[in-house]
């Protein structure tokens, strides 16, 4: 697959990959968009001046650290991660380094259960991915 950015039309190296939960688009970037295969860098991708943000979580279940691997656009100001429980309590918030490329949060106290993990870019949120914790 590639990336197109829908204003400029550039396109990104080709990668092997899965989208999944593809919920949303906007021109020149893509929102909700979680991608399989972790291990492999190329995964998240770094094309010049990226204009859109991309996240996995894995292990998914996962039952003492959540791993994150995120890339944000580089002219970025600020990214950050919510963590919510499914009815909605609010169950951390963290600032990511917009330099960084991952996070971990430790999930060993939390109950079992569907979790939601939001990123916001600059005031603005871009994703959302489902995890499950069982311990």
């Amino acid at each position: 697959m590639a990336y197109v950015n829908k204003k400029t039309k550039a396109r990104s190296a080709l990668v092997e990959g899965e989208i999944r939960n593809l919920v949303n688009t906007l021109p020149g970037g893509f929102v909700d968009v979680s991608l399989c295969n972790c291990n492999n860098p190329q995964m998240i991708p770094h094309v010049g001046d990226e204009t859109y943000t991309v996240a996995t979580i894995y292990p998914n279940p996962v039952g003492k650290l959540l791993n994150i691997k995120y890339s944000v656009p580089r002219k970025s100001q600020s990214a950050d991660m919510f963590v919510f429980n499914i009815v909605g309590n609010q169950m951390g918030s963290y600032i990511l380094e917009v330099n960084k490329t991952n996070e971990s949060v430790n999930v060993s106290r939390w109950p079992d259960g569907l979790y939601l993990m939001t990123m916001v870019v600059d005031g603005e949120k871009k994703l959302t991915n489902r995890f499950i914790i069982r311990h």
